[in-house]
């Protein structure tokens, strides 16, 4: 896997400039998310408190797991991950008996998936983009969009936002939008004994899909007229003859 693992580190773990704005909302939304769930109401009062003395933020508010800021640009609001899209995965390795608890965290690829593979009705969607963190460090994420409301179920962040509102927050850039039916299209393009454990299918598609971006001029000089899934199996060829 050196050719995928050489292409991987360019896109993860770079720094991006200062963005401005949303990278000050980014860091809120981010410390929200972590304490609304634990409905302490003394706690929530003062990370609003704390907040509220920013010059930039004009107002917060929690109601139950919903929560409003509005700032100097304008207003986000989001939720927690209601229990009934959680619930939706309980016969699934993310779910903890014992504790009867969901572990998502780092898993955003495989629990889309999962998602996806369960509830494959035609307005929900599996994005994959490259995002930002708190730290203004680029990684590669995975969420579920419902079109037909247009928001962002993202189970590894644990929020519901308006998708205007996460793309502005968190997305530097989008690469892969598939529904059931795409996504199964891509999965027989794969023999995936041979693509590593280490890279999820959805994680795995989007490096497919910037690497054909990067040489896309290349292969239309060379293969004029071939479609997307042409260049996926060209790509996935070349790893399963090098023995990867």
């Amino acid at each position: 896997m050196e050719e995928l693992n050489s292409f991987f580190k360019e896109y993860e773990g770079t720094g991006v400039p200062y963005r401005g704005r949303c990278d000050d909302i980014n860091k809120i939304v981010k410390c929200l998310s972590d304490y609304i769930p634990k409905h302490d109401d003394k706690l929530n009062k003062q990370l609003i408190n704390s907040f509220e003395q920013l010059s930039f933020v004009k107002l917060i508010r929690i109601v139950d797991d919903f929560c409003i800021i509005k700032y100097d640009q304008g207003i986000v609001t989001f939720s927690i991950v209601p229990d009934e899209l959680k619930n939706r995965l309980k016969n699934t390795i993310f779910y903890d008996k014992m504790n009867d608890s969901y572990c998502f965290s780092r898993q955003c690829h495989s629990v889309t998936s999962e998602y996806l593979e369960l509830y494959h009705v035609n307005n929900i969607k599996a994005v994959t983009s490259i995002c930002v963190n708190v730290r203004g460090i680029k990684y590669f994420h995975s969420y579920i969009w419902d079109v037909d409301n247009n928001f962002i179920i993202d189970f590894a962040r644990n929020i519901v936002m308006n998708k205007y509102d996460y793309d502005f927050l968190f997305v530097d850039k989008e690469i892969n939008v598939f529904d059931y039916n795409e996504y199964l299209f891509y999965m027989e393009k794969f023999d995936y004994r041979h693509c590593g454990g280490d890279y999820c299918r959805l994680l795995y598609l989007s490096l497919v899909s910037l690497y054909n971006e990067k040489n896309k001029e290349y292969y239309h000089a060379k293969r004029p007229r071939k479609t997307i899934g042409y260049y996926i199996d060209f790509f996935t060829r070349n790893i399963i003859n090098k023995g990867l």
